[in-house]
This record gives structure tokens, C-alpha cells and sequence, in this order.
């Protein structure tokens, strides 16, 4: 059985940055943040984290330049990573079907949904967690990047030592086109559909 990741973005509000770029951390909600790229195991914990990008950045810019990206390419990862359409679908980065055309694609949609709340559920117990990450953190850029990272490794440890977390979850496909999908990415999603769900 293959193990299954899943990547996800989140916002870190922060104050404007006092450099010339400051402008590059205002995200499409207007505020400014850390655009943070977050890789969760079944279990809700932390596998991987990028807390360095700023707010504008698009979630496939960060996971090209991430260390994931490239073990998976290599074959260092064995497994499928799920994301939503934020990412370009890829034969290990399986996306949601913008317009599923089948029972099957449905099925598969529904499927990649109820797995991908597993990620936003981790997003959303991780802040709750840490409430700085809620509010935002009004520190100085590199002070910033290191809180995020530690709440992460602390949060992984509270995970293992069975505490309560919250169980939200949101469960909502996201409608963004697919404009830049390799057909590589396509093609293997096709056949994973094809493979795994009855039509």
C-alpha cells in the first residue's frame, strides 16, 4: 500500500515588513503574511514545513523550490501526495477533477476531498494550538520564521503524547482551473481514477 501525503498553504499574519519588498508579503486578502507550505502524514502530524515564502507566493511556486518536490522526482518518497488545485497535478501530486465527467470522477473527487481534510483539519488544530499563528506574530522576519517552525515541532510532540487537538474540518473542492497541469500529471490521474474507483 502506498502512504499518502497531503500539501497544503496557509497564511501567517505578520506586521509590514521594514525592507523595500514589504509589498511581496501582502497576500490576495490583503494582508501581510508568510505564506507557509505544510505536508501532513494520515495522522494529522507534521512531515515537512517551507515557512519562508511571502504572502504573494502562489502554492506551486513554494513546492517547486521545495526539498519534497524534489525527493519525490527522484523516487527518494514512495506514495502519492494529495493537494488541491493550487498545485499542479503531477504523477505523485494527485488534484481534485475541475469537472468531473464520470461516477468514477466523482467518486475519485469525493474520495480526494474527505482525504484532504485531513491536512486542513492539521492547519486548523496547529493554530489553535498556537494562537500567535491565529493573530499573527509582530516580530522580526527571521524571529517570525523561527516561531513558526518551532510551533511545528512542538505541536508534532504534543501529537505524540495523544493531546486532544481540534477536529474541525472544511470540506470544499477548490474551483480554481488547472490551466498549467503537466499531461504527465493528467495522464496518471486518469488511470489512477480508472484503477481505483468502480464506474
Amino acid at each position: 500500500m502506498q502512504k499518502i501525503c497531503l500539501a497544503d498553504c496557509t497564511d501567517i499574519k505578520i506586521g509590514k515588513p521594514s525592507n523595500q519588498n514589504a509589498e511581496a508579503f501582502r497576500n490576495k486578502k490583503g494582508f501581510f503574511s508568510i505564506k507557509v507550505q505544510v505536508v501532513s502524514g494520515p495522522n494529522k502530524e507534521i512531515l515537512d514545513i517551507v515557512a519562508r515564502h511571502p504572502g504573494s507566493s502562489h502554492n506551486n511556486v513554494i513546492f517547486d523550490r521545495s526539498v519534497v518536490k524534489v525527493r519525490f522526482e527522484k523516487g527518494d518518497v514512495s506514495g502519492l501526495l494529495i493537494g488541491d488545485n493550487q498545485y499542479l497535478c503531477r504523477h505523485y501530486l494527485l488534484t481534485p477533477m475541475v469537472q468531473p465527467a464520470n461516477t468514477q470522477e466523482i467518486s475519485y473527487n469525493a474520495a480526494h476531498v474527505t482525504t484532504k481534510n485531513t491536512v486542513d483539519r492539521l492547519l486548523e488544530a496547529w493554530k489553535r494550538q498556537f494562537p500567535c499563528l491565529q493573530r499573527g506574530l509582530r516580530t522580526k522576519l527571521e524571529t517570525t520564521l523561527a516561531i513558526i517552525c518551532a510551533t511545528a515541532v512542538l505541536y508534532n510532540l504534543g501529537l505524540r503524547e495523544n493531546q486532544e487537538f481540534y477536529e474541525g474540518g472544511i470540506n470544499v473542492v477548490s474551483s480554481t482551473r488547472n490551466v498549467n497541469d503537466a499531461k504527465k500529471g493528467l495522464s496518471f490521474r486518469r488511470r489512477f481514477i480508472q484503477d481505483h474507483f468502480i464506474e
